[in-house]
């Protein structure tokens, strides 16, 4: 169990088994605190779903040209990038 998820469960925020709150189907493998509560993911919907999320939580300006929508990708890639640094190197 991750750290993240340890103190989650630990502290009575979320279930040992949290179902994922997209889907509510899976169990959830990502946890995300934010300011309304914590949000619970699975993998599938990390990949299929946030992606959508993403594009529509985007201003309108920003998928009106290519160039934008790339820079946008280049961020979110960058970010994504240093999140698996982070895990990869938590996890040694």
């Amino acid at each position: 169990m991750g750290v993240i998820k340890k103190d989650l469960v630990e502290s009575g925020v979320i279930k040992e088994d949290e179902k994922c709150h997209i889907c509510g189907d899976i169990k959830a493998s990502g946890f995300w605190a934010g300011h309304n509560g914590v949000l619970c993911v699975c993998e599938f919907c990390a990949k299929d779903i946030l992606p959508l999320l993403i594009v529509d939580s985007l201003r309108a300006d920003d998928l009106k040209v290519v160039p934008n929508m790339e820079r946008v990708l280049e961020h979110i890639e960058g970010v994504f990038w240093r999140a698996a640094y982070i895990r990869l190197q938590s996890q040694r």
